[in-house]
């Protein structure tokens, strides 16, 4: 198979996925891999990209100037297989083997110059083990967070991890994590995707507030906490609503769906929309006055670099690094002259949303409250100045200045 547009003097990146859009995966379902399609999208303007991923079928294909190879494992995601159980190990040392025989399909066709992999487990030990190039890890926090409680993961992720030339994490607090574990240094490379998003209609001229949700239907998620927080809204508040989208999925989907039939029963404007697929999930985003995020854990969402692309302000739990994005935006990057404190509680500058006071049902029930007697377009300044920063195509050329592969006019 040849690479499209593949030269002598162009740098070879492989990217090594746990997850990847391809039609194996429902409507949806392939999570992070979206993301990685965008940002291999986006490194091959700058070098000739492989991607090896997961799959249902071994198979390779070229696509959008990229050259992919999927290897069979045995289901999907991969997120979802239990390694604590034999059953589980069984299929990982599967999934695993057929990871290396990709890696070296891969190879044959032309060897990588650096290999990227996302995430520590299993791409990392993929990269490791092939042992023919150096390779760096992307980490996300539900790789990190899933297995830095049990032994046998720590083990993993410090194999992985010290073996890598360099680190990268996703959220600012998870690369403290990924440095404990590593004994090293991590810098923080946000996830971001494209989105076909249209013009952002202004929602001054409505007096009712549109809502919604799109991610897993999972606690950590706080699938639970949202519909809690929307079952406890008043007569009043729901006069301020105009409509409440929820969509998604996952195995809290009979709560899901049993709460939105008890509101709606009870004439509330809630809609379950299910999985979304990025056209569909850029014009939910930007339908909506507030984008909510009712995480219990949370490192920095691809959801929530979405809103900024879209322009809508969020609501969002005090987790992981959105208390300080939510707060001070683009402040956490640009450091500008300090407001004095006199000023601040007048100021919603530099705020791209409305934070709850703690990881509550209640707490986000009065975030929700809030955000109905706000303006939405009061935070699109601090939104418009924190975007750049999720900009999926400044990343990727920031990480071949790190690898030191971006070369004069490529």
């Amino acid at each position: 198979m040849n690479h499209p547009g593949r030269t002598p003097d162009r740098p070879h990146i492989a990217i090594v996925s746990s997850s990847y859009p391809i039609p194996d995966y429902e409507k949806g379902k392939a999570a992070a891999g979206e993301f990685v399609h965008d940002f291999a999208r986006s490194l091959s303007g700058h070098a000739d990209v492989t991607v090896i991923a997961p799959g249902l079928q071994n198979h390779e294909y070229d696509s959008e100037g990229l050259q992919v190879i999927i290897f069979r494992v045995p289901s999907l995601p991969l997120a979802n297989i239990r390694l604590g159980s034999p059953r589980g190990m069984l299929q990982s040392i599967r999934a695993i083997a057929s990871g290396a025989r990709a890696m070296k399909r891969a190879a044959r066709i032309n060897p990588p110059d650096h290999i990227l992999a996302c995430w520590a487990v299993p791409s990392g030990i993929l990269a490791r083990l092939w042992g023919k190039a150096p390779y760096d890890v992307w980490a996300l926090g539900s790789d990190i967070w899933s297995l830095q409680g049990a032994r046998t993961g720590r083990l993993a992720l410090r194999f992985v991890l010290r073996g890598a030339t360099r680190l990268y994490a996703d959220g600012v607090a998870l690369g403290d994590d990924v440095r404990r574990i590593a004994q090293r240094p991590c810098a923080f490379m946000p996830s971001s995707r494209v989105l076909s998003v249209g013009s952002k209609i202004s929602s001054n001229a409505r007096d009712r507030r549109r809502l919604a949700f799109l991610g897993r239907w999972h606690p950590n998620k706080g699938a639970d906490l949202l519909m809690e927080s929307l079952r406890g809204l008043t007569d009043d508040d729901w006069q301020r609503i105009e409509a409440v989208r929820i969509a998604g999925g996952g195995p809290l989907e009979d709560m899901v769906r049993s709460v939105s039939d008890q509101l709606t029963a009870k004439g509330r404007p809630v809609s379950i929309q299910g999985y979304l697929d990025s056209q569909e999930a850029a014009e939910l985003i930007v339908w909506a006055d507030y984008l909510m995020l009712p995480s219990r854990i949370e490192s920095v969402p691809v959801i929530f670099s979405d809103a900024l692309q879209a322009g809508t302000p969020l609501i969002a739990m005090p987790v992981g690094d959105l208390p300080q994005l939510m707060e001070r935006g683009s402040a956490l990057f640009t450091k500008p002259a300090t407001v004095p404190a006199s000023l601040e509680s007048d100021m919603e500058e530099g705020k791209v949303g409305i934070l709850a006071s703690d990881v509550s049902a209640e707490s986000f029930r009065d975030a929700i409250r809030r955000a109905l007697s706000k303006e939405p377009d009061a935070y699109f300044p601090a939104i418009r100045d924190l975007a750049p920063w999720f900009d999926i195509s400044k990343t990727a050329a920031r990480y071949m200045e790190d690898i030191s592969l971006l070369r004069e006019g490529v």
